[in-house]
């Protein structure tokens, strides 16, 4: 019984995980999210940079490592879940 009751509450705690992560983990679903987020905030310079080298740098470019990206992606996601 106290098996079951654990593993209840485990699923649902990561139920809620997995329900709160906003930004995917693929790069270019990562950089379309990223673009209308930045694009809603208004500022014209970060605009101009999300649009033109944000792309070229994540997609293009093999300097930014799966796990800068990774720890990027869990860094907005809990941004997102604290609202800032």
């Amino acid at each position: 019984m106290l098996i079951r009751s654990l593993i209840s509450g485990i699923v649902v705690l990561l139920s809620f995980s997995t329900m709160a992560q906003y930004y995917p983990s693929n790069k270019e679903k990562f950089v379309k999210d990223f673009q209308k987020q930045i694009n809603a905030y208004g500022a014209a310079e970060a605009s101009t940079f999300a649009k033109k080298e944000f792309p070229v740098l994540l997609l293009e470019s093999g300097d930014f490592s799966d796990e800068y990206f990774f720890k990027m992606v869990e860094t907005c996601n809990l941004m997102e879940t604290k609202r800032l």
